[in-house]
């Protein structure tokens, strides 16, 4: 058991003890595990990152919604691996009316040059009015017609092409980890 890593005066020491106890998420660990291997990450950097933050396997989060995250954070996007595992709060939000149409909002921004580099905070883990006034209000002089790319995101992303799309990832996902037949 990993629980020697945590010091019991570690802020993380209770909530990495819940992990273990817990077998709702304990169950779940051995496929986030190989989701996260299939990303090039070794067991050891998996353990660092939940010694940093437990929340990267205990989260209650359902499998296929980290593979679906994953795979279109760093297939379709192009973040690396490790920044989003290094931000789990991200596995908790709504795939498909959060993360995917600021995710394809935020590339087509990128691909105008309007912004430089991504960073999944303010991306992410900021309210729909302040996402508005990070990424789209901010250029109204310069790229007028954003807040309607916005909107034509939003629509997409919440269209059956990426509900169907999510549930693919997942069955792709557990196909090539070996987990179904």
């Amino acid at each position: 058991m990993r629980i020697q890593m945590f010091s019991s005066l570690s802020d993380q020491f209770l909530p990495a003890i819940s992990v273990f106890l817990n077998e709702r998420y304990y169950n779940g660990i051995e496929i986030k595990f190989l989701i996260y291997k299939h990303y090039g990450f070794s067991k050891e950097d998996i353990w660092e990152v939940f010694r940093r933050d437990p929340d990267v396997l205990a989260g209650g989060e359902f499998p296929e919604q980290i593979a679906a995250v994953m795979d279109f954070l760093v297939e379709q996007i192009g973040f690396q691996p490790l920044v989003i595992v290094n931000q789990p709060s991200v596995f908790g939000l709504d795939f498909q009316k959060r993360i995917v149409p600021r995710g394809l909002y935020a590339k087509e921004l990128m691909s105008k040059g309007l912004i430089k580099e991504l960073s999944l905070s303010p991306l992410f883990d900021c309210s729909e009015k302040e996402f508005l006034q990070m990424f789209v209000n901010r250029f109204e002089d310069e790229a007028p017609e954003l807040l309607q790319l916005y909107k034509e995101k939003c629509r997409l992303g919440v269209s059956d092409e990426y509900r169907v799309w999510h549930h693919l990832v997942y069955i792709k996902r557990y196909i090539k980890l070996g987990l179904v037949v």
